[in-house]
Parts: structure tokens; C-alpha cells; sequence
């Protein structure tokens, strides 16, 4: 095991996308004194053989591990078989689960005592919108699949024939999550790495009901106080993530945790021009803990 190598993984969906986040890892860990290589997850053959797990990586044995992983991509077997030979994956095969698993992750919450939207899991075409619409007491209630990020299949429902439409839509089991109008259009994205806030924007829009950047969402910087930094730090620990972009909603004075993703993005925190480089570096802030904390994986713990 190299232990100044790194490996950042992503899927080969984002190769594919011209992603410009690469080289600015690369580049960051370099600065840290760490070589780094982009690698894509769907390129690598997993071997379990008696007495051994191997790793190809295009057909060609890997013969040297890295001494940690940056997982940008939810691919659990590599992750788990990485992990098993004493890499570092950052996030953790199970932490990547439970926040992939939109309802497991408001389990763990709740069980941490977190504010969450009321939520009803493994809602299907045997449910009618006067059920729904009784269950949480208003006209409105919000749809999403369970998996999924980017504010991509999540609909506002207020008539039966848009919750048929979205279920149609959907195709499985969703998620019936209760609506909270305070925080119409717009939601805090926190960012947070070890037990810090790295960063934190308001999100907003003026046309949809999400307010994602990928969406059109437009993104300002704003203030962390100790309640933000207390429920994002809590959410990201509760679930065990190391890295993690927390999104808070506006509700009755206070916030309600709408999400935690283990795979977050930072485009939305790049996008602000009146905020230094240096408060916008997540790369650098993720080397920097990395360098902090050591390399030992916790299956090694």
C-alpha cells in the first residue's frame, strides 16, 4: 500500500459528462503532498478467490492499493472490497447506503432524535390522494423516489390525477413526504466534512418548488449559526459520513432535515462569486482532513 496514493472514483457516467472536478482533485491532493489518480468504477473487475480479494482495473492486476478512496459514486461491492483490504473509503460502504436509501436514512435520523418531514415509505397505486392528503393533514404533499439526487423525480402533489401521473412517472414504490410551505423554493445546502461545516448556501427558485442548482436554482452564500452546524454535523455523523451535503429546510422558526447525501456535489458553492476561493475549496478541505485524521480504514479500526 503507497500511503501518500489516492484513488477518487467516480462512475463512467461522469467521464461522460466532461466533469471539471477532476483535475481540481487532482491537483488539490498534489498540493497536499498526495499523488492522486481519477479512475472510473465501472472499468474494475472484482476477484474472490480462497485466501484472497483482488482487484483488475482494465484487465490489468492491481498491484499496489492506495492508501484511501474518495467514493463519488454509490458502487458498494468496490467499495466493500477496498475496504476489506484495508483501504480508507471515504464514504463508507455502509454510510453510501444508508444515505443512497432516502427512508433508511430518516430512520437513523429520527432515531438520533433530528427533525425530520414526516415521511411514509413504500407508497403505491393502493393509496388515493384523500388518504395521503388526511394522513398529513394538508392539500399538499411531496412525492420523490427513494433513491435519487439533484431534486430529480420529486413532485408537489395536490389532486389525484398528478399523484397517479407521478406514480406512473416513478414506477416503484416512493417516497410520501409531508410539504412544507415555509420553505417553498428554497433550502439551505450545508456541507460538511469530518465534524466542520465546510460550506453552506440558501438555494432558492422562483419557479419550481425545489430549489436545487442542478434544477435552475440560484445559490447566495449564507451564515452557519450553532442550530445549522449542530443538525448538519449531527446528520452527517448520525449516518456515518465523513463528507456529506446536508440540505435543511426552513420550518416554524427553525430547519427540518429534507436530505443527506453522501455523493454531494459543489457546483451551487463554486457558483458564488463574492465568497473567497478559499471558503469555496472543497477538495482542499477534504485533503486537509484527510491529512488530519491518518489512513487506517475502519474495518481496521
Amino acid at each position: 500500500m503507497k500511503k501518500n496514493s489516492g484513488w477518487i472514483l467516480y462512475p463512467l457516467s461522469s467521464f461522460r459528462n466532461g466533469s471539471n472536478a477532476f483535475d481540481w482533485f487532482v491537483r488539490e491532493g498534489e498540493k497536499c503532498g498526495y499523488s492522486i489518480q481519477v479512475l472510473c468504477c465501472e472499468r474494475f473487475v472484482l476477484v474472490s478467490e480462497l485466501g484472497n480479494n483482488r482487484l483488475l482495473y482494465e484487465g490489468v492486476p492491481v498491484s499496489e492499493w492506495p492508501a484511501f478512496v474518495l467514493m463519488r459514486g454509490y458502487e458498494e461491492e468496490l467499495s466493500a472490497h477496498l475496504e476489506r483490504n484495508g483501504v480508507r473509503v471515504i464514504n463508507s460502504t455502509l454510510s453510501m447506503h444508508l444515505s443512497r436509501n432516502k427512508f433508511l436514512t430518516h430512520q437513523v435520523l429520527v432515531q438520533q432524535g433530528i427533525p425530520i418531514p414526516r415521511t411514509l415509505f413504500n407508497v403505491d397505486r393502493e393509496y388515493d390522494y384523500a388518504c395521503l392528503s388526511g394522513i398529513f393533514g394538508n392539500s399538499r404533499f411531496v412525492l420523490k423516489a427513494v433513491e435519487g439526487s439533484k431534486g430529480e423525480q420529486v413532485r408537489l402533489i395536490s389532486s389525484q390525477s398528478q399523484l397517479q401521473d407521478a406514480l406512473d412517472a416513478l414506477d416503484k414504490p416512493c417516497l410520501a413526504q409531508e410539504y412544507i410551505a415555509e420553505s417553498h423554493g428554497r433550502d439551505l445546502r450545508v456541507w460538511v466534512i469530518g465534524d466542520r461545516v465546510a460550506g453552506c448556501v440558501l438555494r432558492r427558485s422562483e419557479t419550481r418548488f425545489v430549489s436545487n442548482f442542478s434544477q435552475g436554482g440560484k445559490a447566495s452564500a449564507f451564515p452557519v449559526n450553532e442550530r445549522i452546524s449542530n443538525l448538519a454535523v449531527g446528520s452527517a455523523r448520525a449516518l456515518g459520513l465523513e463528507f456529506a451535503g446536508v440540505d435543511l429546510l426552513f420550518c416554524n422558526g427553525d430547519y427540518t432535515v429534507c436530505e443527506v447525501n453522501g455523493n454531494a456535489g459543489f457546483r451551487s458553492l463554486c457558483s458564488i462569486e463574492n465568497m473567497g476561493p478559499e471558503d469555496r475549496n472543497i477538495p482542499a478541505a477534504l485533503f486537509d482532513y484527510i491529512r488530519r485524521t491518518g489512513y487506517m480504514s475502519e474495518a481496521n479500526h
